[in-house]
């Protein structure tokens, strides 16, 4: 007997507007705070939007996944970086575009609202849920730079695997040791591995799949990726580098001089 995927609650919410705020956010809807389309205004901005989707005219487009610790979850600097960049990464990719991040009941309570999937990302969702044991809640992350979708995968519902998943991350590492915090990123690794290796399934054969991984936290799913060689192109950025903070407290004009600067 198959598993149902789970599910979480999609709240109504309308969104009213000050006429006396030339910056106040305009927009209506009844599933949530988007519905499969429609338009939402804020100011002189206006963004249109539909579900995360896998139309045949885009099907040879690139699709665009971010994973992060911090998505829909302000805990640093990088949840700032992360928000100010949504606005221009949603205007180019569109509905081919998502966030990916650890689910934390706290956070998300604030800042992510759950609406209705697409029939692609229902797959993901399903599949995930019923070949892997994987719980994710599909939404918007309520930032009002572009509103962009989130993936939000339950760290909880693989914990059963951390164990397995250590022995085989660590193998080539020679790692005796870990950390509470790094167990967490393990299985929040493995499991967007397998986020992935899903959405490569469900979708079109040679689309293009791109997978941006921010700081060390969400590395695993990186390095897991590769060893899988799954079909997807990868970058990692990470955020805090102690050479990048002497640099900055010493004013040095790092473009200037970045040729001249031996980072070793």
């Amino acid at each position: 007997m198959s598993k149902k995927t789970p599910t979480v609650p999609i709240r109504s919410l309308a969104i009213t507007s000050n006429t006396n705020d030339p910056g106040a956010i305009t927009g209506t809807s009844s599933e949530g705070l988007f519905s499969q389309s429609g338009t939402i205004k804020s100011g002189s901005y206006t963004l249109s939007f539909n579900e995360l989707n896998s139309n045949q005219s885009d099907s040879f487009k690139p699709l665009l996944f971010e994973f992060g610790w911090e998505v829909a979850r302000k805990v640093g600097g990088i949840y700032t970086v992360l928000t100010t960049k949504a606005a221009v990464t949603v205007r180019e990719y569109g509905d081919r575009f998502a966030f990916v991040g650890p689910y934390f009941k706290e956070t998300a309570q604030t800042e992510f609202e759950s609406i209705r999937p697409s029939e692609f990302v229902q797959t993901i969702l399903d599949r995930c849920w019923e070949k892997h044991g994987i719980k994710i809640v599909f939404g918007r992350w309520l930032v009002t730079t572009g509103y962009p979708r989130a993936f939000l995968i339950d760290i909880e519902s693989s914990r059963h695997r951390l164990e397995e998943w250590k022995c085989d991350l660590f193998r080539d590492f020679q790692c005796d040791e870990s950390h509470p915090e790094t167990d967490l990123s393990v299985i929040f690794g493995y499991q967007s591995a397998l986020f992935l290796a899903e959405v490569l399934e469900a979708s079109p054969e040679n689309r293009p799949l791109v997978a941006h991984f921010h700081e060390w936290n969400a590395s695993v799913g990186l390095i897991v990726s590769k060893r899988w060689k799954l079909k997807v192109a990868t970058l990692f950025t990470t955020h805090a580098i102690l050479l990048a903070r002497w640099l900055a407290a010493a004013k040095v004009d790092l473009y200037g001089k970045l040729e001249f600067i031996n980072a070793d």
